[in-house]
């Protein structure tokens, strides 16, 4: 009926890649701050090549029941054997999507919370002693520079 081969490749690596993704969705949370800036783009690049993959597949599922059985708008009943490995990979992928679009609420969090602390360390550096030296410091001297104008 169908060469479900190259489908059957095509949705196992899209399956790879949200697994990837999912990976480095759970990596922003746990990563030191120093590392998240890497992980982001190495998300976004994976991502990137989830789009890719699920274009191709897509591109191979154009005929209406391979297409129904990726969007899970065909009827169970009417599976055929051959085509269950095509659904259980494409059911995977969903079930991952949807791990990692809830983690995104504590990706923001932890984000919120990494911005409102460098926040905090930068008022501190601000208030402090060392913060009113340089000041005075940076006054002075350019009392000085105005009076070396003055004469010249």
């Amino acid at each position: 009926m169908y060469d479900l081969a190259p489908v059957l490749t095509a949705a196992e690596k899209r399956l790879d890649l949200i697994n990837q993704l999912e990976q480095e969705t759970n990596d922003l949370l746990l990563a030191p701050i120093e590392r998240l800036a890497e992980c982001l783009e190495s998300r976004q690049v994976t991502l990137e090549s989830f789009i890719e993959a699920d274009k191709h597949l897509r591109a191979l599922c154009s005929s209406g029941d391979l297409e129904a059985i990726i969007d899970f708008t065909c009827d169970l009943s009417d599976l055929t054997p051959e085509l269950v490995p095509l659904f259980e990979l494409s059911l995977s992928v969903r079930a991952g999507m949807n791990r990692i679009l809830n983690t995104e609420p504590s990706i923001s969090a932890r984000f919120e919370l990494e911005r409102a602390s460098i926040l905090n360390k930068i008022e501190d550096l601000n208030a402090g002693a060392t913060a009113a030296a340089n000041k005075y410091y940076r006054a002075f001297n350019a009392e000085a520079r105005q009076d070396t104008v003055k004469t010249i």
